[in-house]
């Protein structure tokens, strides 16, 4: 009888133990997703969430994702996800826009490269390296892979984009300073001292007021002795010097002044061509 007991409680505790593993096991189908431990509810469609779950009587209910949310796959779940944001502060622009069913993709902006890649997308960009003076660009950069930078040789300069070869003053100008890596050679040409341009325009100055001073003082001298000349003929000409033919009158009243002495004489001849070749003569 003790025996048929304990026989009898030992049957129990499995009954007990195989409920309790078949609730613990219990597995939904693909479709479905398990409220509780035996109950499965359908999954709502793609592009929208779980209004409200299953019952033993009636099935879930759904709704569409909210603006700025999306669900790629069936689900369970009462709310989509958000969209991913292409924030530009990150170096990102939108390669394709999010929709309840699919989430946005990113790409890098331009001038950056993607540091987080996801798929086909990117989650973090970083600008591309500036090669620095005296560098050059080896490889330029590309929206997955950075700018690499190589320094220049010998004899060449950059401002950081490509090398040229520097400016060859010794030929032709005057080498103020030489080239660097990231400068060219400084040329010039070659500059007189201050103080002998200044001696040289007062040179100048000097020479030209002479040459003035040269040519009045002449030309005093000329009227002067043009003057004499004409008194001399004067002379000459109330004494009977004058060739045959040729008559000379001094008007005394037409006589005026001439130079610095005042005297300007004025003849008359019997015939104009006398006139003309008295005046060739002294003149």
């Amino acid at each position: 009888m003790v025996l048929g007991n304990k026989h009898l409680a030992r049957h129990h505790v499995l009954l007990i133990l195989t409920y309790v593993v078949r609730g613990h096991t219990l597995q939904c189908h693909q479709t479905e997703y398990q409220l509780n431990e035996n109950l499965c509810c359908p999954k709502c469609p793609i592009g929208s969430q779980v209004r409200s779950d299953c019952t033993k009587r009636g099935s879930t209910s759904c709704q569409l994702c909210l603006n700025g949310t999306y669900m790629n796959i069936p689900t369970g779940l009462k709310n989509c996800l958000p969209c991913t944001n292409c924030n530009a502060g990150s170096g990102l622009a939108i390669k394709k826009a999010c929709t309840r069913e699919s989430d946005a993709v990113c790409k890098p902006l331009d001038g950056f490269f993607c540091v987080d890649q996801v798929g086909d997308g990117c989650l973090e960009a970083r600008n591309h390296t500036d090669c620095r003076p005296g560098q050059y660009i080896s490889q330029q950069g590309t929206p997955f892979t950075d700018t690499i930078c190589k320094d220049c040789i010998g004899g060449t300069f950059s401002n950081g984009t490509f090398c040229q070869p520097h400016t060859k003053c010794e030929s032709e100008h005057l080498l103020i300073k030489r080239g660097t890596a990231s400068t060219d050679a400084e040329c010039g040409q070659k500059k007189f001292p201050v103080w002998i341009i200044v001696i040289a325009i007062w040179s100048f100055c000097v020479f030209v007021a002479v040459l003035i001073c040269f040519i009045r003082n002449w030309k005093v001298k000329y009227e002067i002795g043009r003057d004499h000349t004409l008194d001399a003929f004067d002379e000459s000409a109330e004494v009977g010097f004058l060739p045959p033919g040729m008559r000379v009158a001094r008007d005394e009243k037409s006589r005026k002044g001439r130079g610095r002495d005042g005297g300007v004489a004025t003849y008359k001849s019997g015939t104009k061509h006398a006139e003309d070749e008295v005046y060739s003569i002294y003149t």
